[in-house]
């Protein structure tokens, strides 16, 4: 490459610290001090998406909806698990792992068991969101 810049060099760090502008990281502990237990029950759910509109709008949803929408979200986040498990099956067609093949139907029967009979709203803002508008609008329900 001409001009100084080597592949894997300046452009590799510059293309990484970009990547890590896109999110912060932080211990809730730093932003909100100590805080005690971790444990609590679920009185209600929140489903929270962007959208086009202009305003946020909260909407009562089935549970039901809430978990087949969200076995789709950590599904996803298992995506990186599947891709090595997709190249392992290929070359070898016959072995199987059941947890991951079993991944999604038990995701979906733990979320549905876990959020049954839960009121549930789904909550669409735009984007970028404002926090104050999005307590504004779920206030009212929590």
């Amino acid at each position: 490459m001409t001009g100084g810049l080597r592949s894997g060099s300046v452009l590799d760090r510059m293309q990484a610290l970009a990547r890590r502008q896109t999110y912060v990281d932080i211990a809730p502990d730093r932003l909100f001090g100590p805080y005690g237990s971790l444990e609590g029950a679920i009185d209600r759910v929140f489903f929270v998406g962007s959208t086009a509109a202009p305003d946020v709008l909260v909407r009562p949803v089935s549970a039901d909806d809430v978990a087949r929408r969200m076995v789709h979200s950590v599904h996803y986040e298992f995506a990186p698990l599947w891709s090595h498990y997709l190249r392992f099956k290929f070359a070898f067609p016959q072995a199987t792992n059941e947890r991951i093949e079993s991944l999604e139907a038990r995701l979906r029967a733990s979320l549905r068991r876990v959020l049954a009979d839960k009121p549930a709203y789904a909550v669409d803002h735009p984007y970028p969101m404002s926090i104050a508008a999005l307590y504004d609008a779920m206030s009212p329900l929590i």
